[in-house]
């Protein structure tokens, strides 16, 4: 998680991105609601999805995720 908090310290992005960490389901769901893409930094190890992902996609949020894992397969039409 270092890894991540310096490149928003770096870029100034501390005021528009949020680092939550764990969080109950009824917060999760709060802030998945309250707009803007979420991220899903984990890496599976097998190949599979996490829930957070699946919780987030189906209440409607945009994701970001690595190309990894059950991802990879999915195809982009264009790459950030």
């Amino acid at each position: 998680m270092q890894g991540l908090q310096d490149i928003i310290k770096t870029y100034d992005l501390s005021e528009v991105v949020c680092l939550a960490g764990r969080l109950s389901d009824p917060h999760f769901m709060a802030a998945v609601n309250a707009g803007g893409p979420c991220g899903e930094p984990a890496q599976s190890a097998m190949g599979e999805s996490s829930a957070t992902l699946l919780n987030a996609l189906f209440a409607g949020a945009a994701v970001i995720v690595w190309n990894h894992g059950c991802l990879r397969g999915v195809s982009l039409r264009r790459r950030l």
